[in-house]
């Protein structure tokens, strides 16, 4: 079925703490197919960290990778661990608020809350912020471009 899952990442209780000296800087990186989708780093959030953004991803795949990392500025980002979203689940159920097992290198790292619910009208929805590719432009995905073509010829009516 067309539509999106709505992710809102609220709290964190990870184990895996990359920085010794200061707190962590965490983020969560949503992974539909080849689509990421990054969401908003909690600032010296440590090991739990909260959120208050909203990432939407396509209805297009079974699962969705959730990765969280530890962002830098001079050095490449940290991974603090990863896990697995059943998108099937959630697009059943209509809406899903659970704490996720977080592993890193195959060891439990933590945990993430998260809430998601599914919905079938892509249009009304915003994307979250798309990672760069290669050559360090952002672009639009072939999901966005039609929610906006969609978005423009409503409003036009």
């Amino acid at each position: 079925m067309p539509g999106a899952i709505v992710f809102k990442p609220i709290e964190a209780k990870l184990t895996h703490d990359t920085d010794w000296i200061t707190k962590m800087s965490p983020y969560c990186v949503f992974t539909v197919g080849d689509e990421k989708i990054k969401g908003e780093v909690c600032k010296r959030g440590g090991t739990n960290p909260h959120w208050q953004d909203t990432v939407i991803v396509p209805m297009n795949f079974n699962e969705c990778i959730v990765e969280l990392f530890d962002q830098h500025t001079l050095l490449p980002d940290d991974n603090i661990g990863q896990f697995i979203v059943d998108l099937d689940e959630i697009e059943f159920r209509g809406n899903l608020k659970q704490w996720y097992p977080v592993f890193y290198k195959g060891k439990h790292a933590g945990e993430l809350l998260l809430d998601a619910v599914f919905t079938s009208d892509e249009a009304d929805l915003s994307q979250g912020e798309p990672l760069p590719n290669s050559d360090g432009m952002v672009e639009p995905s072939e999901w966005e471009i039609q929610a906006s073509k969609e978005r423009l010829s409503q409003s036009s009516v």
